[in-house]
């Protein structure tokens, strides 16, 4: 099932988004025929581009050692991670969350964990790039390129952060961001000038490999959500 590009705490505001992040959301969310028309309706002829740190193409080109560990890298040095969400029952109370980060095949560093907090798809991406952010730190590396199929991640981190600071994290309605906590912690992680992150946006199931295994991860962690709280089938 495509995932959705608007928030599940947030209307989207025609002045902030980019016209290519509307487009991306008209094709993937296929069961919203009137968010697609109101949402294209509104589209300029004029193209703009992904903020600055947003990159619409990458690969690798070689491996990179941190701590006897090997890293791919991209032609601009960054260090390559893939992360991902999944929710079982979004949106229920018997929802089951988890998240999975992927830095390459059988890689050390791959993670699959369930998610702490509000049990939702979105939680799960942020924790994804929470946790790879962590991990890229802690290993002592410097530029890290987040790849996610997740544009509520990146438009949220790129574009409508800055307005939920300054409306003390609340949004144009005067409601609260629902996952302050996890984007605050995020927020500040991406401050920390020890580490560059910049953000790559790749289509879900389309045979990207890292995307499909930090998916497989990201379901393996819902189902340890699952385990660990009881869940029914």
């Amino acid at each position: 099932m495509p995932k959705d590009f608007w928030p599940d705490d947030e209307t989207f505001e025609l002045n902030s988004l980019e016209d290519s992040e509307l487009l991306a959301a008209a094709s993937a969310v296929e069961s919203s025929n009137k968010r697609k028309r109101d949402a294209l309706d509104e589209l300029g002829t004029k193209k703009k581009k992904y903020p600055e740190h947003v990159s619409n193409f990458w690969k690798p080109v070689g491996k990179m050692i941190f701590k006897e560990h090997s890293f791919e890298i991209d032609s601009e040095g960054y260090i390559i991670v893939y992360t991902d969400g999944s929710c079982i029952n979004n949106g229920s109370s018997d929802a089951c969350a988890g998240f999975g980060v992927y830095f390459g095949e059988n890689h050390p560093l791959n993670a699959s964990k369930p998610v702490t907090g509000r049990v939702t798809n979105n939680v799960g991406e942020i924790q994804a790039a929470i946790h790879a952010i962590n991990t890229a730190k802690s290993f002592g590396i410097e530029k890290l390129c987040v790849s996610t199929d997740s544009q509520f991640l990146i438009n949220s981190i790129t574009i409508w952060i800055k307005s939920w600071k300054q409306k003390n994290w609340r949004k144009q309605n005067g409601e609260p961001v629902k996952n302050s906590i996890d984007f605050k912690e995020l927020d500040k992680l991406l401050a920390d000038n020890s580490i560059q992150v910049k953000w790559n946006y790749v289509k879900g199931h389309h045979r990207i490999v890292g995307n499909e295994m930090a998916d497989k991860l990201a379901r393996e962690g819902s189902d340890t959500y699952k385990r660990m709280n009881n869940r029914k089938e």
